[in-house]
């Protein structure tokens, strides 16, 4: 069916700067280092980059399938025929709503240890699905915005990463390219979860003015997260060691505990209020693009389906509790993300490409 999309609906091209950039920086930025310090050590700057890359590469591959197709729904179909192409597409609004959850779960989990011990977790979660379904009703200009804004303004703590280089040692991230290769990989595959957030583009591509003058901004979006990543990680390893690294669950947020100031004495509460507007994007984005879906799919209202999408995540709180259940979840979610990323992408590429040039063939 048919679903026209209005010219008001639409974002001008440089926004994708801002919907690529607010999709990988999230929960994971708070405490992401610890994740390949087992692997690669005081390297993992050198990790960060290198996933860097690979991502902007396959944001190449995504936006030279989405140039005829303009999004995923009609690559699936093209490639598989409607009825596969439609299973495909739910698996992957499935794939999307778990990379909601674990963002959900995972901000929830940091209130509760560091802000409000007592509060329940249903009672937290409470406000943040109300805010995440408010957001995605309103359209995606109003999601837009709300990634725009979820990086002007965080972006303004980026003053506080100074304070820990008072007490950092250059010799921690010292000798360079000590680890392996395979150590690498490694650490590239655990970092991938990190990175996660920008497919939502295969949804939402047609929701951008002239889309094909975006793929500019894409990359450089998501080259700026590539340097935030680095330049986070480098700060990290200067101020923790190697050991230390190992056991800081929430490192960037462990750094923030120094800084303090006259008439605030605990600036992590800062940060993590703060950090509300980072993660709000990593949850909306997704969701409102499994709305979409199913409004394409089987012509179902957005404001029904992201209802029941929004109770499904906000169940969560019920059934994901302690940190071991939420690690799983996210080692669930970052293997998905793995594959998806880095296999199934480039095999839609290949058979997309191959499947037009016989068309192309054919039709000559």
């Amino acid at each position: 069916m048919n679903h026209p999309i209005g010219v008001q609906e639409k974002v001008s091209p440089f926004f994708a700067f801002f919907l690529i950039h607010s999709a990988q920086t999230g929960i994971g930025m708070l405490g992401f280092q610890n994740k390949v310090a087992g692997d690669v050590g005081y390297d993992a700057w050198i990790v960060c980059i290198l996933s860097g890359i690979s991502i902007n590469i396959i944001i190449f591959l995504i936006y030279k399938m989405l140039k005829d197709k303009n999004d995923l729904i009609n690559l699936h179909n093209h490639s598989f025929g409607s009825f596969i192409g439609t299973i495909l597409t739910l698996a992957f609004s499935t794939y999307l709503i778990l990379s909601a959850l674990i963002v959900f779960r995972t901000y929830l989990d940091i209130l509760q240890i560091w802000v409000f011990p007592t509060f329940a977790t249903w009672y937290l979660g409470l406000f943040f699905i109300i805010a995440i379904y408010y957001t995605v009703v309103s359209g995606f200009r109003v999601v837009t915005g709300i990634c725009f804004w979820g990086m002007v303004i965080p972006s303004l703590l980026l003053v506080s990463l100074g304070f820990p280089l008072k007490y950092s040692a250059l010799e921690n991230i010292m000798p360079i390219f000590d680890h392996s290769l395979t150590s690498m990989f490694k650490g590239i595959k655990d970092l991938t979860l990190n990175f996660m957030g920008f497919e939502s583009i295969l949804i939402y591509y047609p929701f951008i003015k002239k889309p094909d003058k975006s793929h500019k901004w894409a990359q450089i979006g998501s080259i700026f997260t590539m340097v935030l990543y680095a330049v986070i990680m480098v700060i990290s390893y200067m101020y923790f060691n190697e050991e230390q690294m190992l056991h800081a669950l929430w490192a960037t947020l462990n750094m923030t505990k120094i800084i303090s100031f006259p008439i605030l004495e605990r600036f992590e509460y800062v940060v993590i209020f703060t950090w509300f507007l980072v993660v709000l994007p990593t949850v909306c984005l997704p969701v409102w693009s499994v709305g979409r879906s199913l409004e394409i799919l089987f012509n179902v209202k957005p404001k029904n389906s992201l209802l029941i999408v929004s109770i499904i995540i906000y169940s969560s709180v019920f059934f994901i509790k302690g940190r071991i259940s939420i690690n799983m979840l996210n080692q669930l979610v970052g293997t998905l993300g793995l594959y998806f990323i880095y296999i199934y992408i480039p095999f839609l590429f290949v058979i997309n490409y191959i499947k037009s040039k016989i068309q192309r063939h054919f039709s000559s």
